[in-house]
């Protein structure tokens, strides 16, 4: 159980304030950034299997304190040693989970970002640095938490209570190699459903849902003396993404936005940000050149 916090020491100073501060921000190059990432990725990967025995754990300790005091013919005061240590074992446990639970970060960081910045690095001058804001925190804290709406009915459900979490937890701006700009943002809103209703038994039963609507938003700047821009759909298929193009003096701007639906808070598949920058890309264009 000393494992995750062994590890947590272990890691750079660089690393641990990252996880205390729950974020990521500056400058780096994509090869640094990547390697901060993986680091944290593989940590917090051990530290949840650590967070997942202990549960095991401490559903034993509580197990075996109920079943030994109430079940066992074990005489009395045996009975009730054995509970006293289950119990202070239980107490122990949920003490060490507690603290491991202060490390969990977002599974956003390893599921999506990390491929993501895996991928920049590919368009990417080897020294050349790119700028991110990464929140860690999981989405469903209080500090993202948005509102509750009032106790309502639908349906089967004779109690519905929904609270809304908003998480802005990505984004950054990077120089390609071939000199375009990038810029994206990724924003959750997430609605946690709480369902209550009667069974036909008359016992009250208590669902929990989750909705989550994810806006991809991709800003791409263009140097014209390499590509030129039209607002022409023509060529790209259709999709649900709302395009903008704004022509300019030397550089040309497109800014792609995609909403993404859900019923999970499982974080959206990387290569969503890669299809959006693509149809960004297929507002370009070569360059027109005047005869000579």
């Amino acid at each position: 159980m000393f494992s995750s916090l062994n590890a947590f020491n272990s890691l750079s100073p660089v690393l641990r304030r990252a996880i205390d501060q729950k974020k990521i921000a500056g400058e780096f190059t994509a090869q640094v950034l990547l390697e901060q990432m993986r680091a944290l990725a593989e940590f917090d990967q051990q530290n949840s299997t650590m967070r997942s025995r202990l549960l095991k754990w401490k559903l034993l300790a509580i197990a075996l304190a109920i079943g030994v005091l109430f079940i066992s013919p074990l005489p009395f005061l045996l009975r009730l040693g054995i509970s006293a240590v289950a119990i202070a074992a239980f107490i122990y446990l949920s003490i060490i989970t507690r603290r491991l639970s202060q490390f969990a970060i977002s599974q956003n960081i390893g599921a999506v970002a990390l491929p993501f910045i895996a991928i920049l690095k590919q368009d990417m001058q080897a020294a050349q640095t790119l700028s991110i804001r990464l929140d860690l925190t999981p989405a469903i804290v209080s500090k993202k938490c948005t509102g509750t709406s009032k106790p309502y009915e639908r349906g089967a459900y004779k109690k519905i209570i929904d609270t809304t979490y908003r998480d802005a937890w990505f984004d950054g701006s990077a120089r390609l190699a071939d000199d375009a700009i990038l810029r994206w943002r990724l924003l959750d809103t997430i609605c946690e459903s709480k369902r209550s209703k009667r069974s036909s038994s008359g016992k009250t039963k208590t669902k929990l849902r989750h909705y989550k609507r994810s806006l991809v938003a991709i800003g791409l700047s263009l140097p014209n003396k390499s590509y030129g821009v039209t607002a022409s759909a023509s060529h790209a298929p259709a999709s649900a993404s709302k395009i903008t193009v704004q022509p300019g003096d030397k550089r040309s701007d497109v800014k792609v936005v995609r909403k993404i639906k859900a019923k999970s808070l499982d974080p959206i598949d990387p290569r969503a940000l890669i299809e959006v920058i693509s149809e960004a890309y297929k507002r370009a264009t070569p360059p027109t050149r005047s005869a000579a």
